[in-house]
């Protein structure tokens, strides 16, 4: 059994979260959320993402950067990252995590993301 399909299993016996393959994704979704996380795994990692937002939503990238270069130490288990134009927020695990720690980090990004959206708020347009 992959990686990602063992933790599809898994997410899906946990009460409040669904997961769902989608191609060599794994989307998971949270009953109290109103967002998904994306997991990949392979031979070096298990990686979780979410999107945070566009900088064209951004009032003042100078403010934002400086932000998350404080919040970057107090958000466990999770980083502050840009692709391209957007930001996101990510973490990764060793590939042999067991299952029931991989979980914890896909609940605790869920509310990582919440917090790091609700601290840029204000410099969001």
């Amino acid at each position: 059994m992959s990686k990602l399909t063992e933790l599809e299993y898994a997410i899906n016996q946990k009460a409040g979260l669904a997961a769902h393959a989608e191609g060599d994704l794994l989307v998971v979704e949270s009953a109290d959320h109103d967002f998904s996380l994306s997991v990949t795994a392979n031979d070096e990692a298990i990686m979780v993402v979410s999107h945070l937002f566009n900088e064209s939503e951004v009032d003042d990238t100078a403010a934002l950067n400086e932000l998350f270069l404080k919040l970057s130490p107090v958000v466990p288990l999770s980083a502050i990252g840009k692709i391209d134009s957007d930001y996101i927020l990510y973490g990764s695990m060793a590939p042999n995590t067991i299952v029931e720690n991989a979980i914890y980090e896909v609940q605790q990004h869920f509310d990582n993301h919440d917090d790091v959206l609700a601290s840029a708020s204000e410099l969001l347009a």
